[in-house]
């Protein structure tokens, strides 16, 4: 493995870590949707690939075929696409796509062979998608584009270090996130995150305390 791919590794598996837990807190959005179907990505073939199916673990499809990293699903509201994250655009950049239910119709929507943009997640109207887009080594931001992948917009201030979205609040006026807030990206074990939500333009941005603890994610230890 080239020391590109290996630090682009230890990027994700951070970052997905990270995300997972905070996901987890704000209750993100069910993985099934009103078609009814689970969608999920698994590397059961080998590489890591986009998959649909029932409930009851039945009528099991894989979506995409090819040689790169096919991650971080979302389904739109209506269940009639799928928005993702996949390096299958560069050798070593991940783009966001949306495709059809079936898998057809993939769509590039960021194109940007320089940066990687990760963790799309549709707005509850379906109109907005919030991903993050790794903007310098040690920084990640918060932008949200219209479905159609135009009108493109950094809605987190540059400087805040890492940040990565969680979950749209039912009604669409608000964003869950996490972030190190101006703190530069570490190990996710020696990086300190905090909870917080905003409006969909980055304004009213507040802190969310939980549990006792200072609504802070890490360190763990």
């Amino acid at each position: 493995m080239s020391k590109l791919k290996l630090m682009k590794l230890k990027f994700l598996l951070m970052s997905f870590f990270v995300v997972f837990l905070a996901q987890r807190y704000v209750a993100a959005q069910a993985a099934c949707t009103t078609n009814g179907r689970i969608v999920f990505s698994s590397n059961r073939d080998g590489q890591f690939e986009i998959y649909t199916v029932n409930p009851d673990g039945t009528d099991l499809q894989r979506l995409t075929q090819n040689d790169s990293a096919d991650l971080s699903p979302s389904w739109s509201p209506d269940g009639k696409q799928i928005a993702f994250f996949s390096d299958v655009a560069s050798t070593f950049y991940s783009d966001i796509f949306v495709m059809n239910t079936d898998g057809g119709n993939l769509i590039n929507l960021t194109n940007t062979p320089q940066q990687d943009e990760l963790f799309p997640i549709w707005s509850p109207d379906g109109k907005q998608i919030v991903f993050s887009r790794k903007i310098i080594p040690d920084e990640v931001a918060i932008f949200v584009m219209n479905a159609d992948g135009k009108n493109v917009t950094q809605i987190t201030e540059a400087g805040n270090g890492g940040n990565f979205p969680a979950s749209w609040s039912p009604d669409g006026t608000q964003i869950a996130f996490i972030s190190s807030r101006g703190k530069p990206m570490a190990p996710a074990w020696d990086t300190v995150y905090g909870f917080y939500r905003m409006k969909p333009d980055g304004t009213e941005v507040n802190f969310i305390p939980y549990g006792g603890k200072e609504g802070y994610l890490f360190p763990i230890r």
